[in-house]
């Protein structure tokens, strides 16, 4: 811990604003890269990103990682390899999104990017998902569970399987005890510091609105919830605090107290034995919650005055697992692309008044499975079958398995065929007859 210390204090000063961000990046990017582990550029929902994806990935479980930086600092390329330890030990592919950062992007950026995400992983088929984040993204993890389990409730969105914080900023009105302890030696925060970036983000705001700051919010009802704190930082009561308010509302949640330890040490994995055991704990209650997630699908069930509506189900694979060397596939295709497809495809069927999900397998026994439960899910107006899905010879015989669950699984819905991932609402409106 002394070695920490000591390291910690030669490091350059983070500054308030844009001026700190290279230094803060420098710090962070020094979590050494996990083993089995590609890293990949890439956007999400619109908002850009970095996908960490383990060899041993399980599909439709993903994690979304929102990164520490007092809400002012901080990238996803620079928390990479940290996101990628945790999605290494989990064996689920973590995206860690660049979410708008204060002051060019002030409250509620963080949490409406967030939720943007969120959103587009379970369009693209994710039907396992967890929520982590380090710090202000920590906290940013916490106030998206609550605002995410309200959306549940109404069935606009899938519930998370699990969230894991680590060192949360949860008050950004500062009241923990802890902020002015003379006891705590935190080498990374100050209340200074803090109040300085609170004011970046909220400029005005009330620094208790719950999608800023997740200890004041509705805390029933949460999926299970993993923190972990150094006993020796500032942030100490924010956990502690945190994590009393949500067991007095009965929902699931660990705290982990780490004796000596300081903010978010377990990036530190190169001095400090705690953070490979506290990245461990972390995998396995992921991992855990990931496989026992009681959703089988990533539809959410349909609220009462939405049962009436048309409901379209777009049926592709997933694009990370597409072969784009196949020169079979147009020119310039790429992941990205097709995402952005699917986006704005759902956007055209929600345009017609219409309900549109997506269900993105991938080509083998899994992605079979995870079809026949979106058809138990819900009873479809129309099914469109991905243009991805004909290109011969390599889909041909996914294409034929998907055509059979269908007429197995929703015999009473029209089947249409898009040529683009955009063309979706197009092809189902032609197939309906113009409804």
């Amino acid at each position: 811990m002394l070695a920490m210390r000591t390291l910690m204090a030669l490091q350059p000063a983070a500054k308030p604003g844009t001026e700190g961000r290279a230094a803060f990046d420098e710090l962070m990017e020094k979590t050494p890269k996990a083993d089995g582990v590609a890293y990949q550029a890439a956007s999400v929902g619109g908002v850009p990103g970095w996908w960490c994806s383990p060899v041993n990935a399980v599909g439709g479980q993903a994690i979304l990682y929102l990164h520490g930086g007092a809400y002012i600092l901080g990238s996803a390329l620079a928390h990479r390899h940290f996101a990628g330890q945790i999605a290494a030990r989990a064996g689920a592919p973590a995206f860690v999104a660049d979410y708008g950062l204060a002051p060019e992007h002030p409250f509620p950026a963080a949490i409406d990017d967030g939720v943007t995400v969120y959103r587009a992983l379970a369009r693209a088929g994710f039907s396992r998902l967890a929520i982590a984040g380090d710090s202000a993204g920590g906290g940013l993890a916490l106030a998206l569970a609550s605002e995410l389990t309200k959306a549940a409730r109404d069935g606009a969105l899938p519930r998370p399987a699990a969230v894991v914080a680590l060192s949360p900023w949860t008050d950004l009105a500062l009241e923990g005890d802890s902020m002015s302890a003379p006891a705590m030696h935190d080498p990374l925060l100050t209340r200074e510091a803090l109040e300085a970036a609170r004011h970046l983000y909220l400029r005005e705001l009330d620094p208790k609105d719950p999608r800023a700051s997740p200890l004041y919010g509705e805390l029933t009802d949460l999926p299970p919830v993993l923190l972990h704190v150094g006993e020796h930082e500032i942030l100490l009561d924010d956990s502690r605090r945190y994590a009393d308010r949500a067991a007095q509302s009965g929902s699931p949640v660990e705290l982990h107290e780490w004796q000596g330890m300081v903010h978010v040490f377990p990036a530190n994995l190169t001095l400090l034995r705690a953070a490979h055991e506290a990245l461990d704990i972390t995998g396995e209650f992921l991992r855990r919650n990931l496989e026992t997630f009681e959703s089988r699908s990533g539809i959410p069930p349909t609220p009462e005055w939405r049962k009436d509506m048309t409901r379209i189900l777009f049926v592709g694979q997933k694009p990370e697992t597409v072969d784009f060397t196949d020169p079979a596939l147009p020119p310039g295709t790429t992941a990205e692309k097709i995402n952005a497809g699917i986006a704005a495809g759902v956007a055209k069927i929600e345009e017609h008044g219409w309900r549109g999900d997506t269900c993105m397998i991938t080509p083998d026994a899994a992605g079979n499975v995870m079809l026949e439960n979106a058809l138990k899910a819900a009873t479809y107006d129309c099914v469109v079958v991905g243009g991805g899905l004909r290109v011969p010879p390599k889909s041909l015989m996914l294409f034929e398995t998907v055509m059979n669950i269908i007429h197995k699984g929703a015999p009473n819905a029209t089947i249409a065929f898009n040529t683009s991932p955009a063309d979706t609402a197009d092809a189902a409106a032609r197939q309906l007859g113009g409804r």
